[in-house]
């Protein structure tokens, strides 16, 4: 009875078992570890369904022949430091292709300091910081955000 619609209970009224499973546990959202752990749990989904996965940090929908992410974009934020000229790899499992990253420097000498981002691989970035030619013995904060867009299908 997956889409019963929304129900509200009068003071007193019995609680059937066929009222939980229609109107609660069916419209509850249910957080898995994992998509395995949501496909194991679940082995034939109803068309609506949503469910929370942890490992990814978002919700997914049922849509009647496949779970899809409620949202069209993966998004993870960080920040690191490297002294003087440098470089910092960063792998994800979140990501199924190689992200888009933005990143800003922390820096009381930005003048000769710069970054840049480059995709590393299929997953993740290397970012690139540049101290000037006489490399700098402070230590540089980046602070950056990778999005990875997603299509129809769920994937990058």
């Amino acid at each position: 009875m997956a889409g019963a619609g929304f129900r509200t209970f009068a003071a007193g009224e019995k609680l059937t078992a066929s009222n939980v499973n229609t109107y609660l546990m069916q419209q509850s959202m249910m957080v898995f570890a994992s998509a395995a752990a949501r496909n194991s749990a679940i082995s034939s989904p109803s068309q609506g369904m949503t469910v929370y996965l942890s490992d990814e940090g978002r919700t997914h929908t049922y849509t009647g022949s496949a779970w899809k992410p409620n949202t069209p974009f993966t998004i993870e934020t960080g920040t690191f430091s490297v002294t003087g000229n440098g470089s910092q790899n960063y792998t994800a499992s979140r990501f199924t292709s190689a992200p888009v990253v933005i990143a800003t420097i922390q820096s009381g000498n930005t003048q000769r300091t710069s970054v840049s981002c480059v995709a590393n691989g299929t997953t993740g970035f290397t970012a690139y910081v540049w101290a000037g030619a006489v490399a700098s013995t402070t230590a540089t904060t980046v602070h950056w955000v990778a999005i990875q867009a997603i299509s129809s299908s769920g994937t990058g």
